[in-house]
């Protein structure tokens, strides 16, 4: 160790060793070294040390590693300049998060490229410098050009990783020295890469090299699949990446069209987007770096034959999944579109997740051999139906999924491809389609054609193909066939009420409403299957005289509404519903609420069953509640209690010193038990009052209020939570009590006290 008394100060107080910063070194890296040089054990003792941890939780961490969340206390307390530690600051966007990111050369990284929660070090710098370098930090460090070694990131005593919370510089959480540790050699050559001196655009060059090396099937650029893989593993494609690659604009251009190039060699048969898919999706730091990544990307796939992909590809170890956004690229389509091709089985899905029976929890990938038999059924060009029409995939607009089904027919030979290119996806796919798979049998109607025969919407013919009333035979998909003979028997069983109303010249939701007056109850409609139009039985309707009914005046209407003339009629001790609601001023929907509750009961006229309220039993309720006198709304209540505070009226409910009286729509209190209860309330003191009256602290009133001298004095507990509320005569036994402990605290002394 080179730390010698000529780098250290020695202070008076606080920390006794302040070393000076290095070059190298993070803001984690110096506090490691902090700890070691003033003998704490770890730095989650240093921050306690330093009072740290008493800074507000709600700032986000200035060091990914450690959590300092104060830089100028620190510098104050180290005696180093501020700008000094905020340079060797990483600091993070947000305190807490899944998806955070910490603050470099001007850019937000994603936290997975730092080892944030464990270290990496190099045993022989270790030794020799006592610091930790500020690229061990880095997922995408994993070698020392300097000792040519492999880094070291798990402790070879407790085959664990090295915590940087809990443990120190130079020793593990279990006391083994981890600057003895084994290291593996390697040879790196000349050309090693030191990513401190990379900038913040040769860093995602380095990061995208990295990750299509990996030779992963993620399908994108997924800086947390770095982690996954063992040191030694990443260094095999990582390695294999020259610092020349990642400074020279054309030498980066060529190391990526030959990571293209691999990949498309190694799954053909998926096409050239596979190859291409993960920088199609970008690296997600920088978008403009994405939207070069992509350029590039488009400029390989033009440069690519416009061949159909091999069935029988050099892939090793495929996969069995693919993620949804993956398949997406490779189709050049929307997850939308992707998941109706799963819908219509032309890919099998793959749930994974904690709970494969709920959707909710797990995560959708489509099969690795679903895709490349998809790839491979559009790859095959034919030249039949050639006297069928010609379905263009260019766009989805809302026959989306009509086309899409189109799709189903290739296996079938229902269709054939005139074109598809790999390179472009599903727009430049071309299909022509039979001409006996478009046009319908004859004797087959569609449902816009069934619409047009009934004489109706066609939505409500879907919705008597629903309710069981219509046969019908599945076309495709979402789509219906019904055959002439079908509607034949539907339209000499049933009838609608809109057919009804022509023949009879009147409307047809009066005529409705008069057919349900007389208990003929429909089949169909709004009010008994949520149907468009009414539909009757046909015998039924035959049976009675329409053209009575339909002369007829007086009849209730399904919405209960009585007819004007029939309301004259009623005795005027006897109102109907509509009347009653005027006369308590409240809308039909609050009656019935009073009728559910009981505090009114209808009654029916024995001739035509319609609903009536007696007047009296209206003046009696308006008596006992609205204009009873002894009573006053709690709204009224609560707001002239206003100006005694927020919780006044909460301690009344609370205390039980008023009980609220419901009519039905709102609550009352009594007058007199109100004005009983302020006078009750206001004899009282809560806990918060008596200490601000008395100047005793809370906790010690309610010590009293149990074991002292305030035992005696509490007059109600509360209700639901345990409150306490006293008498204003417990203000001077308080008072007395503290003047009785200051003194006896004067005389007898700290020891007697």
């Amino acid at each position: 160790m080179n730390d010698t008394p000529a780098n250290l100060t020695v202070v008076d107080n606080q920390l006794l060793l302040r070393p000076k910063l290095r070059q190298g070194e993070n803001l984690a890296g110096y506090l490691l070294r902090l700890a070691n040089l003033n003998c704490l054990q770890h730095p989650q003792e240093l921050l306690e040390y330093l009072g740290q941890k008493s800074i507000s939780r709600y700032q986000p961490s200035l060091s990914p590693q450690l959590g300092i969340y104060s830089l100028e206390k620190l510098a104050l307390q180290l005696g180093q300049p501020v700008e000094e530690l905020a340079s060797l600051a990483w600091p993070f966007d947000v305190r807490v998060g899944k998806h955070r990111k910490f603050q470099y050369k001007g850019g937000a990284w994603p936290q997975e490229l730092l080892r944030y929660s464990y270290r990496a070090w190099c045993p022989c710098c270790l030794a020799e410098n006592a610091m930790h370098l500020a690229a061990w930090d880095w997922q995408l460090t994993t070698y020392c050009s300097k000792h040519q070694v492999l880094l070291v990131d798990t402790c070879p005593a407790c085959q664990r990783r090295v915590s940087w919370r809990y443990a120190s510089l130079h020793h593990c959480s279990c006391g083994f020295l981890i600057d003895q540790a084994p290291a593996i050699a390697v040879n790196c050559g000349s050309s090693a890469i030191e990513i401190s001196t990379l900038s913040a655009i040769e860093i995602q060059r380095y990061i995208t090299l990295s990750l299509l090396q990996q030779e992963s099937l993620a399908g994108k650029l997924d800086v947390a699949a770095l982690a996954e893989d063992a040191i030694e593993q990443r260094y095999a494609y990582i390695g294999t990446i020259s610092i020349d690659q990642v400074q020279s604009k054309d030498a980066y251009d060529a190391a990526l069209f030959t990571c293209f190039d691999h990949r498309h060699a190694l799954h053909a048969a998926l096409g050239p987007r596979f190859a291409v898919s993960p920088a199609l999706q970008g690296l997600k730091i920088d978008a403009a770096f994405d939207q070069e990544l992509a350029c590039l990307s488009n400029q390989w796939l033009t440069n690519q034959a416009r061949a159909s992909p091999s069935s029988s590809s050099t892939e090793s170890g495929a996969a069995p999944r693919l993620p949804l956004e993956t398949v997406a690229v490779v189709l050049n389509a929307s997850t939308h579109v992707v998941r109706r091709l799963i819908k219509d089985g032309l890919l099998s899905e793959i749930l994974e997740g904690s709970s494969p029976n709920s959707r909710r929890h797990c995560d959708t990938f489509v099969s690795y051999e679903s895709l490349r038999q998809l790839q491979a059924l559009l790859g095959q060009k034919t030249t039949q139906h050639e006297n069928g029409q010609l379905v263009s995939f260019d766009h989805f607009g809302i026959d989306f999924a009509t086309r899409l089904n189109l799709l189903s027919g290739l296996k079938q030979r229902k269709a054939g491809v005139i074109a598809y290119d790999f390179c472009t996806g599903l727009p430049s796919l071309v299909l022509r389609r039979d001409c006996d798979y478009i046009s319908a049998v004859p004797t087959q109607l569609s449902v816009r054609d069934a619409a047009r025969a009934l004489d109706i919407y066609p939505d409500a013919v879907y919705r008597l193909a629903k309710a069981g009333l219509l046969r019908y035979r599945p076309y495709c998909s979402r789509q219906l066939r019904i055959h002439v003979d079908d509607l034949h028997a539907f339209q000499r069983t049933y009838i609608f009420i809109r057919e009804l109303a022509k023949q009879l010249a009147c409307n047809a939701t009066n005529l409705a409403d008069k057919l349900m007056s007389v208990g003929l109850k429909p089949v169909h409609g709004p009010g008994v299957d949520k149907g468009l139009i009414y539909v009757f039985k046909r015998e039924e309707v035959e049976a009675i005289d329409l053209t009575a009914i339909a002369a007829q005046r007086s009849y209730q209407s399904r919405c209960g509404r009585g007819h004007k003339l029939l309301v004259k009629r009623i005795e005027s001790k006897r109102l109907a519903a509509t009347v009653a609601c005027q006369f308590l001023d409240i809308k039909p929907h609050q009656l019935d609420t009073l009728c559910h509750l009981g505090f009114l009961t209808p009654s029916q006229t024995e001739g035509d069953g319609l609903l009536y309220f007696e007047a009296a039993d209206l003046e009696n309720y308006l008596a006992d509640y609205r204009k009873n006198s002894d009573l006053i709304l709690m709204a009224s209540a609560k707001e002239s209690l206003k100006k005694e505070g927020a919780r006044f009226w909460q301690d009344l409910i609370r205390l039980g010193l008023i009980s609220l009286i419901s009519d039905g729509l709102t609550d009352y209190c009594q007058k007199d038990q109100l004005q009983a209860a302020i006078a009750s309330r206001k004899s009282m003191l809560s806990t918060a009052e008596l200490s601000t009256l008395s100047g005793v602290k809370k906790a010690r009133i309610r010590w009293e209020s149990k074991y002292g001298c305030l035992a005696g004095m509490i007059m109600h507990l509360g209700s639901g939570q345990i409150k306490f509320y006293f008498p204003r005569s417990a203000i001077k036994k308080l008072k007395k009590l503290s003047i009785a402990t200051r003194s006896s605290l004067t005389d007898g002394g700290p020891e007697d006290a």
